[in-house]
C-alpha cells in the first residue's frame, strides 16, 4: 500500500472512531422535556473540580458539594462521571446539576454572573466538539422546582427596550417596556410593544448564550426580532434588558416608525460620497442602479458597493476608511453596524484605488434612513 493510501485509510479510521456527530462537529440538541424526564437526580451544588485523569487528558469524575436536592435524596460531597463531554467550571461555581444515574448530563448556570436565585438559569448540556443546546434552555429556580414537582411552571420576563441614541454612540432606553409571560403548555404572551401588521411572535429561550429571543418575523419582508438578557430578579419577575437585533441600528424615532407602520417592508440607508476633487456620488431613495455607492439594511442583503467613473471596480478595487474601524469586516454579513454607527457620528473618510496607479479620496455621509414598501 502506498503512502497516500495509508494516509487515507488512517483518516477514514479516525472518522469512524470519532463517530458521525463528532466528525461533523455539529451542535447537539436536547429538549428541556427530555432533560427533565431523563434526570434521576437534580441538585443545587458547588463544583469542586475534576478527579482523576492526567494533564491534557479528560477527567474521570467530578466532585460536587450538594446544597439542596430538587429531585432525589443526594447530599454532602458526591462524585459524578462526565456525561456527553467535559465540564470546565471554575472551582466554587454554584450550579444546578442534572444527573442521570450518577452521570453529569446537563447543567444550569446563572446568567450574567448572578446568583442562581437572583435571575434566570441557562440550561445546557456538555459536548466536547461543539455546543450542546437545550431547548427551551432558560428558566428559574422556582419554575424548575414546579416542573420537577409536576406543577405548571410559569416564568415572567420584564425590562426596557433599548435603542441607539441619536448620535449612535450608546444605547438608551425607549418609552417601551417588554413584558413576556411563559407558561407550560400555553402560547407565549408578549406585551408592551406597539407593533402593527406583524404575526403573533414566537419566543426562544436559552440558545448558546442564555438569552430570550422574541421573533415576530425572522426573514424578509419586514423582519423584526428582539433579544434580551437577564440583569436581575425582583418579586418573582426576571428583570431583563432588551434590544432589537433585526433590523438593528435603529434610533428611537426609527424604531417607532418601523414597529407601527404596517406598510413598511424594509429600510434603506441613503449614502452620499463626496470626493476631494468635487465629484459627488449619490444613491437616492429611488435610485437602485448602483451608480455609485449604496447600502441596504435589511436581513439577507447588506452590501457596500463603490464604483469609480460609473464602472464596476471589481476585484481590483481596494478601499480604506478613516477611521479604520469603520471598514472592519465590511465584507462579512452582519458587521456593517460599525460602519453605520461611525456614519451616525459623522462623515467617514475613504480612499479607493482601482489599480490604475492613483487613489481617489473623499468622505461618505449618511443622508437619511428611508422606509420602503414593496411594489
Amino acid at each position: 500500500m502506498d503512502s497516500a493510501s495509508t494516509r487515507l485509510l488512517i483518516a477514514c479510521l479516525a472518522l469512524a472512531l470519532l463517530g458521525p456527530s463528532q466528525a461533523r462537529a455539529e451542535p447537539m440538541l436536547t429538549s428541556y422535556d427530555d432533560v427533565i424526564a431523563s434526570s434521576t437526580d437534580v441538585v443545587i451544588a458547588t463544583f469542586l473540580g475534576p478527579v482523576g485523569g492526567a494533564p491534557a487528558h479528560p477527567a474521570t469524575h467530578y466532585r460536587l458539594r450538594v446544597e439542596r436536592a430538587l429531585r432525589g435524596q443526594l447530599s454532602g460531597v458526591i462524585r459524578v462521571t462526565p456525561g456527553d463531554g467535559q465540564a470546565s467550571f471554575p472551582r466554587g461555581t454554584r450550579l444546578v446539576a442534572f444527573l442521570q444515574n450518577g452521570s453529569f448530563r446537563f447543567v444550569g448556570t446563572a446568567t450574567e454572573g448572578r446568583r442562581l436565585e437572583d435571575g434566570a438559569i441557562h440550561v445546557s448540556g456538555f459536548y466536547d466538539f461543539n455546543a450542546h443546546i437545550v431547548s427551551p434552555g432558560m428558566t428559574t429556580i422556582d419554575a424548575l422546582t414546579d416542573r420537577l414537582a409536576g406543577r405548571t411552571a410559569t416564568v415572567r420576563y420584564r425590562g426596557p427596550l433599548m435603542a441607539l441614541s441619536d448620535d449612535g454612540l450608546r444605547r438608551v432606553r425607549t418609552p417601551w417596556t417588554v413584558d413576556v409571560t411563559l407558561r407550560d403548555g400555553r402560547a407565549p404572551v408578549v406585551r408592551g410593544l406597539p407593533v402593527r401588521g406583524f404575526p403573533a411572535p414566537s419566543v426562544g429561550q436559552g440558545g448558546i448564550h442564555g438569552e430570550l429571543t422574541i421573533s415576530y418575523r425572522s426573514s424578509w419582508p419586514r423582519p423584526f426580532q428582539v433579544r434580551g438578557h437577564a440583569v436581575g430578579r425582583s418579586q418573582g419577575v426576571v428583570e431583563m434588558e432588551f434590544w432589537v437585533v433585526e433590523p438593528d441600528l435603529f434610533r428611537v424615532a426609527d424604531l417607532r416608525r418601523y414597529m407601527t407602520d404596517a406598510d413598511v417592508d424594509w429600510v434603506h440607508y441613503e449614502l452620499r460620497a463626496v470626493l476631494d476633487d468635487g465629484e459627488v456620488w449619490t444613491d437616492g431613495p429611488d435610485d437602485f442602479d448602483y451608480s455609485a455607492i449604496t447600502f441596504f439594511g435589511h436581513i439577507g442583503y447588506r452590501s457596500l458597493s463603490i464604483r469609480e467613473d460609473r464602472r464596476w471596480v471589481g476585484t481590483h478595487f481596494t478601499a480604506t476608511f478613516d477611521p479604520p474601524s469603520a471598514g472592519a469586516g465590511l465584507d462579512t454579513f452582519g458587521t456593517e453596524r460599525t460602519f453605520i454607527q461611525e456614519l451616525l457620528r459623522g462623515p467617514v473618510g475613504f480612499t479607493i484605488d482601482s489599480g490604475r496607479g492613483r487613489g481617489r479620496h473623499g468622505r461618505i455621509e449618511l443622508v437619511a434612513l428611508h422606509f420602503r414598501s414593496n411594489p
